[in-house]
């Protein structure tokens, strides 16, 4: 990742939070995500806008972890949300109220990745037969 601290939703994902879970469909091909305790929590502060580095110290006040793991967690994580193109760097915006980021113990923060309802849950799913392509870069 380069140096940007501000991501946002990529236009092409939809996302929800439910039962304190982000779940996440990428509209293009229909795979979708879930996410961990922490992982969501994470989400939830991405989608209202807040840098990188005051994610970082509110998580790690939260689940009472050194800030330096967090700020290394947080950025292996974003990486790879950049990777499955589901956030996208941002310019800052103005931040009105924090979400909330209940005090829960700490996990790094992680995603887990489905694609056995792709075909149904793609907005432009692909014909019969052609598949999907696959996420790893060949």
């Amino acid at each position: 990742m380069d140096e940007a601290t501000y991501f946002e939703p990529a236009p092409n994902v939809a996302a929800d939070i439910v039962e304190g879970e982000a779940i996440l469909i990428r509209l293009e091909d229909g795979i979708y995500f879930s996410m961990n305790e922490v992982g969501s929590g994470v989400w939830r502060l991405l989608e209202a806008g807040v840098a990188l580095e005051a994610m970082a110290d509110l998580v790690s006040e939260r689940c009472s972890v050194a800030k330096d793991v967090v700020d290394r967690d947080l950025r292996v994580f974003v990486d790879r949300l950049v990777e499955l193109r589901l956030v996208l760097p941002s310019g800052a915006r103005p931040v009105d109220t924090l979400p909330t980021f209940a005090s829960v113990p700490y996990a790094t923060p992680g995603i887990d990745i489905y694609e056995d309802m792709a075909d149904l849950l793609a907005l432009d799913p692909p014909a019969p037969g052609r598949g999907l392509k696959s996420l790893d870069p060949e």
